[in-house]
Protein backbone atom coordinates (compact mmCIF):
# COMPACT_ATOMS: atom_id res chain seq x y z
CA UNK A 1 0.00 0.00 0.00
CA UNK A 2 1.32 3.50 -1.02
CA UNK A 3 0.92 5.79 1.57
CA UNK A 4 -0.21 9.13 1.64
CA UNK A 5 3.16 10.92 2.36
CA UNK A 6 4.68 8.45 -0.52
CA UNK A 7 1.50 10.35 -3.40
CA UNK A 8 2.40 13.60 -2.58
CA UNK A 9 6.00 13.34 -2.78
CA UNK A 10 5.72 11.68 -5.81
CA UNK A 11 3.86 14.62 -6.75
CA UNK A 12 6.09 17.30 -6.25
CA UNK A 13 8.97 15.41 -8.38
CA UNK A 14 6.26 15.06 -11.12
CA UNK A 15 5.48 18.56 -10.86
CA UNK A 16 9.21 20.53 -10.96
CA UNK A 17 12.63 19.27 -12.44
CA UNK A 18 15.71 17.62 -10.13
CA UNK A 19 18.31 20.63 -9.08
CA UNK A 20 15.73 23.46 -9.59
CA UNK A 21 14.76 25.65 -7.08
CA UNK A 22 10.93 26.64 -7.11
CA UNK A 23 8.72 28.84 -5.77
CA UNK A 24 6.11 26.96 -3.66
CA UNK A 25 2.12 27.53 -4.32
CA UNK A 26 0.36 27.74 -0.67
CA UNK A 27 -1.58 24.70 -2.07
CA UNK A 28 1.83 23.17 -2.51
CA UNK A 29 3.70 23.92 0.75
CA UNK A 30 0.42 22.64 2.77
CA UNK A 31 0.31 19.24 0.82
CA UNK A 32 3.97 19.34 1.18
CA UNK A 33 4.06 20.18 4.91
CA UNK A 34 5.19 16.70 6.22
CA UNK A 35 8.36 16.82 4.10
CA UNK A 36 9.06 21.05 4.79
CA UNK A 37 8.92 19.88 8.39
CA UNK A 38 11.51 17.26 8.59
CA UNK A 39 13.30 19.58 7.03
CA UNK A 40 13.16 22.55 9.50
CA UNK A 41 13.41 20.12 12.04
CA UNK A 42 16.68 18.47 11.05
CA UNK A 43 18.33 21.35 10.11
CA UNK A 44 17.40 23.80 13.36
CA UNK A 45 17.60 20.42 15.79
CA UNK A 46 21.15 21.42 17.34
CA UNK A 47 19.77 24.85 17.80
CA UNK A 48 16.62 23.91 19.87
CA UNK A 49 14.15 23.50 16.95
CA UNK A 50 12.96 26.54 14.76
CA UNK A 51 11.56 29.14 16.70
CA UNK A 52 8.32 29.26 14.45
CA UNK A 53 7.92 26.33 12.79
CA UNK A 54 7.10 23.76 15.78
CA UNK A 55 4.72 21.00 14.07
CA UNK A 56 3.40 20.38 11.04
CA UNK A 57 0.54 22.63 11.67
CA UNK A 58 2.65 25.29 11.82
CA UNK A 59 3.55 25.20 8.30
CA UNK A 60 -0.24 24.41 7.12
CA UNK A 61 -1.63 27.46 9.31
CA UNK A 62 1.68 29.41 9.27
CA UNK A 63 0.40 33.19 7.93
CA UNK A 64 3.79 34.72 8.58
CA UNK A 65 5.70 32.47 6.73
CA UNK A 66 4.19 33.19 2.99
CA UNK A 67 7.62 32.76 0.84
CA UNK A 68 8.50 29.15 0.27
CA UNK A 69 11.20 27.66 -2.09
CA UNK A 70 12.42 23.68 -2.40
CA UNK A 71 14.43 22.12 -4.35
CA UNK A 72 14.70 18.55 -4.86
CA UNK A 73 18.30 17.24 -5.14
CA UNK A 74 19.05 13.89 -5.29
CA UNK A 75 16.93 10.57 -6.49
CA UNK A 76 14.35 10.35 -4.09
CA UNK A 77 10.86 12.44 -5.30
CA UNK A 78 11.08 14.39 -1.89
CA UNK A 79 12.27 17.97 -1.53
CA UNK A 80 15.76 17.81 -0.12
CA UNK A 81 16.25 21.82 0.98
CA UNK A 82 13.91 24.66 1.42
CA UNK A 83 14.01 28.61 2.10
CA UNK A 84 11.84 29.98 3.42
CA UNK A 85 10.70 33.79 4.29
CA UNK A 86 8.06 36.33 4.28
CA UNK A 87 7.30 39.26 2.68
CA UNK A 88 7.44 42.15 4.37
CA UNK A 89 7.25 46.22 2.96
CA UNK A 90 11.06 46.35 2.95
CA UNK A 91 10.78 43.02 0.60
CA UNK A 92 11.12 39.03 1.33
CA UNK A 93 12.54 38.59 4.87
CA UNK A 94 14.55 35.05 4.45
CA UNK A 95 14.27 33.37 8.27
CA UNK A 96 14.04 29.47 7.13
CA UNK A 97 17.12 27.85 5.63
CA UNK A 98 16.34 24.18 5.54
CA UNK A 99 18.02 20.68 4.03
CA UNK A 100 17.51 16.98 5.34
CA UNK A 101 21.70 16.79 5.84
CA UNK A 102 22.68 15.66 2.23
CA UNK A 103 25.85 17.50 0.86
CA UNK A 104 23.89 17.93 -2.21
CA UNK A 105 20.99 19.60 -0.31
CA UNK A 106 23.30 21.76 1.85
CA UNK A 107 25.35 23.49 -1.44
CA UNK A 108 22.20 24.05 -3.20
CA UNK A 109 20.87 25.79 -0.18
CA UNK A 110 23.60 27.89 0.95
CA UNK A 111 24.19 28.98 -3.08
CA UNK A 112 20.36 29.93 -3.49
CA UNK A 113 20.51 31.66 0.23
CA UNK A 114 23.56 33.80 -1.25
CA UNK A 115 22.09 33.91 -4.58
CA UNK A 116 18.87 35.72 -3.00
CA UNK A 117 20.83 37.96 -0.61
CA UNK A 118 22.21 39.52 -3.57
CA UNK A 119 19.34 40.26 -5.18
CA UNK A 120 17.30 43.23 -4.55
CA UNK A 121 14.26 42.57 -1.87
CA UNK A 122 15.68 40.00 -0.54
CA UNK A 123 17.31 40.20 3.01
CA UNK A 124 18.30 38.31 6.41
CA UNK A 125 19.28 38.42 10.12
CA UNK A 126 22.18 35.98 10.82
CA UNK A 127 24.25 34.90 13.20
CA UNK A 128 27.56 37.11 12.69
CA UNK A 129 29.67 33.14 11.90
CA UNK A 130 26.72 32.36 9.31
CA UNK A 131 27.15 35.75 7.39
CA UNK A 132 30.97 35.36 7.67
CA UNK A 133 30.98 32.05 6.61
CA UNK A 134 28.89 32.74 3.66
CA UNK A 135 30.56 34.98 2.45
CA UNK A 136 27.91 38.03 2.64
CA UNK A 137 28.15 41.82 3.21
CA UNK A 138 26.87 43.13 6.60
CA UNK A 139 24.46 46.23 6.07
CA UNK A 140 26.45 48.50 8.76
CA UNK A 141 24.20 51.63 8.05
CA UNK A 142 22.48 51.79 11.52
CA UNK A 143 19.87 54.05 10.18
CA UNK A 144 19.24 51.45 7.41
CA UNK A 145 18.93 48.54 9.96
CA UNK A 146 16.53 50.38 12.40
CA UNK A 147 14.15 50.87 9.49
CA UNK A 148 14.31 47.57 8.60
CA UNK A 149 13.74 46.32 11.56
CA UNK A 150 11.56 49.14 12.57
CA UNK A 151 9.86 48.12 15.95
CA UNK A 152 12.55 46.25 17.15
CA UNK A 153 14.13 46.69 20.25
CA UNK A 154 17.47 46.63 18.76
CA UNK A 155 21.49 47.97 21.00
CA UNK A 156 23.93 48.71 17.97
CA UNK A 157 27.69 46.96 18.90
CA UNK A 158 30.09 47.57 15.88
CA UNK A 159 30.18 47.20 12.65
CA UNK A 160 26.93 46.33 11.92
CA UNK A 161 26.47 43.59 14.73
CA UNK A 162 23.80 44.36 17.32
CA UNK A 163 21.54 42.32 20.59
CA UNK A 164 18.02 42.01 19.41
CA UNK A 165 15.66 40.81 22.00
CA UNK A 166 13.94 37.60 19.92
CA UNK A 167 10.48 37.42 21.11
CA UNK A 168 9.09 33.90 21.20
CA UNK A 169 12.87 32.63 22.86
CA UNK A 170 12.76 35.38 25.06
CA UNK A 171 16.79 36.49 24.57
CA UNK A 172 18.93 38.60 22.79
CA UNK A 173 20.98 37.34 20.47
CA UNK A 174 24.01 38.93 18.64
CA UNK A 175 22.41 39.53 14.42
CA UNK A 176 23.66 41.31 11.43
CA UNK A 177 21.34 41.94 8.63
CA UNK A 178 22.20 40.87 4.85
CA UNK A 179 21.08 41.17 1.60
CA UNK A 180 19.10 43.86 -0.12
CA UNK A 181 16.42 45.29 1.37
CA UNK A 182 13.85 48.13 -0.32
Amino acid sequence: MISLRKILSEAFSDHYRKNTWVKLPRHIVTDNADVLFDLVQTSYASKGGNLKIKSRNDITNQTEINYWLAIDSDTDPEPDAAIAGRSTPKGYKISILSTDGGKDAKRFAVHKMIELMRKNGFYAELDVELADKFGLNVITDTELISKVLSGKEIKFLDNGVYTRLIGSAGKFKEKVLVGMPK
